[in-house]
């Protein structure tokens, strides 16, 4: 091209974002790993690495750290849960998750937390000089901001899906599909797509799942269609507006919490996904009202505040 007299584009170097090893070019020794073509680096190990490791992946984020992934094969596979514990769980935006225990866990709202001072750097980027060195600056400024909401948001979902796997043997979830949620026509609906997302309910099923797997726990998916409307007890199916925080049923008077109901309704549509009999569907959950639901705090002392 270029001895043709036409013109060309140059180069241009870039920050490479992620690179992986496949089973050679790498050596773990104690707190030193060493990487092909790069050398000797000092890493702090969250845990023992088990099993033999198989594939090394160095990460550089957009906020200049550096996070190397150890992915190793370990010959243990899990035995099947021989326990009947059995919890649904409703996921909601008024509270981020109630169960048929009654157990609450808060919204954390960690976008909502960050909004001021996220507003605040990225107007200030937004005035710097293109290619100037306070420009690049406060870019990793902002970009750190979005690093420290995403880290709140998995060490939240990380304990909430630990809770859950320790303590139950069956867990049965909604299948949410989030993009119609987020580009309905409803006028309420549309006022909290950013709580939908910021809750990230499709990563919390992921988290609940994969922990579920190894430790040979249950998983099962229901349809969420009208698990809101309907009467735990009695089926009758009644439309409420998402300001009804209460269910209170016209034909056999069953009252609980909207999200309650809303939970044991997921876990009696599992119940036939198990193999139980619908004869006895009524009898899972609760089917008096129980206790006022407790909340349970998330602690998020490991990662640093807003």
């Amino acid at each position: 091209m270029k001895a043709k007299g036409r013109t060309v584009g140059k180069l241009r170097k870039k920050w490479v974002h992620s690179m992986i090893y496949e089973q050679t070019g790498f050596k773990l020794t104690g707190n030193r790993l060493w990487l092909s073509k790069i050398g000797e680096l000092r890493i702090e190990l969250s845990r023992p690495v088990p099993g033999t490791i198989k594939q090394i992946v160095v990460k550089h984020t957009p906020a200049h750290k550096l996070f190397v992934a150890i992915i190793s094969e370990t010959p243990d596979t899990p035995e099947p849960t021989a326990g009947t514990r059995a919890v649904g769980i409703d996921l909601n935006l008024e509270n981020f998750s109630t169960d048929t225990d009654g157990v609450v866990f808060p919204h954390p709202h960690n976008v909502r937390k960050a909004a001021k001072r996220l507003r605040r750097a990225q107007r200030k980027l937004s005035r710097a000089v293109d290619g100037s060195r306070n420009r690049r600056k406060q870019r990793v400024r902002v970009a750190r901001i979005h690093e420290q909401v995403e880290n709140r948001r998995n060490d939240f979902l990380h304990k909430w899906s630990r809770y859950y796997v320790d303590r139950y043997d069956y867990i049965a979830l909604e299948h949410l599909n989030i993009k119609p949620m987020i580009e309905s026509l409803d006028a309420k609906l549309r006022g909290r797509s950013k709580s939908i997302l910021d809750a990230a309910w499709y990563k919390a099923r992921e988290f609940i799942q994969y922990k579920a797997a190894n430790a040979g726990t249950y998983v099962h998916l229901v349809d969420p269609a009208y698990t809101t409307q309907d009467c735990f007890l009695c089926g009758h199916r009644e439309k409420k507006d998402l300001a009804q925080r209460t269910h209170s049923c016209p034909v056999c008077g069953y009252t609980v919490p909207r999200d309650l109901n809303a939970a044991q309704n997921i876990l009696k549509r599992a119940a036939v996904g198990w193999g139980t009999p619908e004869s006895t569907l009524v009898e899972i959950g609760t089917a008096t009202p129980p206790s006022p639901a407790g909340q349970v705090p998330v602690n998020e002392a490991r990662i640093s505040r807003l």
